[in-house]
């Protein structure tokens, strides 16, 4: 056969099983194949170990795929007749060396939609991560709703809401928690009024932290064990009391046992 062209590549009709033309410089198949619809591809076929090996490369265009490499060209898919004969080329040399690169490809294609499906799931475990107000939301509407206290519950997580709303719950730090309760205590009669309402919207917190809507619900939050006011790590939530205000430190303090501790929200 003579040496394919792009002139001939351009005209090649299709032949009756859909073949126009073969490649006459390689030892192993590489030809362009017409479909009866027009449709040309570049084809790749080989022996490996005793076993034929067939590949279509890509998409026959006249200007080529962008880019300088071979993996380049076959991710883009629309392949020019001097990149074809060069991955022809460079596959006929892994060969020599006991190499597969049919198989090479088809792994490297796998692990890379492997890694695309496990983004799509990361990305939808995240989307699906409650923030505080949906969780407080939810919490309300499936264990207030309806009782005495519900107005009261309500006010208390509202002012909750205010501070921590739009944020993960999951992302919540200790720190986090005690700048939104001085938040809410500030601005109020200094004594028992604030220390009363720090107190109240963190008993609520903890309800909403315990709370468990749904098995898929998975949060890293929670209510670290505490130990001493002065806590040398950080942990998710409430952290060192150093760092609040005396009365709403000794509100926590009051709240919180020396080694007691909440669940996680698993």
């Amino acid at each position: 056969m003579a040496k394919l062209s792009a002139k001939t590549c351009e005209a090649a009709k299709p032949l009756a099983r859909g073949v126009s033309a073969f490649s006459a410089t390689e030892t192993d198949s590489f030809f362009l194949r017409i479909r009866p619809n027009g449709t040309r591809t570049w084809v790749v076929e080989y022996v490996f170990e005793s076993r034929r090996r067939k590949y279509t490369i890509g998409i026959y265009d006249s200007g080529g795929s962008p880019g300088e490499s071979i993996t380049a060209w076959l991710e883009h898919g629309r392949i020019s007749l001097g990149q074809a004969r060069s991955i022809a080329a460079e596959w006929k040399a892994d060969r020599r060396v006991a190499r597969d690169p049919i198989a090479e490809w088809e792994a490297n294609i796998a692990a890379k939609q492997a890694q695309l499906e496990a983004a799509i799931r990361t990305a939808k475990v995240e989307s699906e991560q409650p923030t505080v107000r949906g969780a407080i939301e939810q919490f309300l509407s499936k264990h207030i709703e309806g009782k005495k206290s519900a107005a009261a519950t309500k006010y208390r997580l509202d002012r909750l809401i205010e501070s921590l709303g739009s944020r993960k719950i999951r992302d919540v730090t200790r720190q986090d928690a005690i700048a939104a309760l001085e938040k809410i205590a500030k601005g109020r009669i200094e004594g028992r009024t604030a220390k009363q309402l720090a107190g109240e919207v963190l008993i609520q917190a903890k309800r909403v932290w315990r709370y468990r809507p749904t098995p898929r619900y998975i949060s890293i939050i929670s209510f670290a064990s505490t130990t001493t006011p002065q806590m040398a790590t950080p942990a998710p939530f409430f952290g060192s009391w150093t760092k609040c205000s005396p009365e709403v430190g000794r509100t926590f303090r009051s709240m919180l046992s020396a080694r007691g501790s909440m669940p996680q929200l698993m």
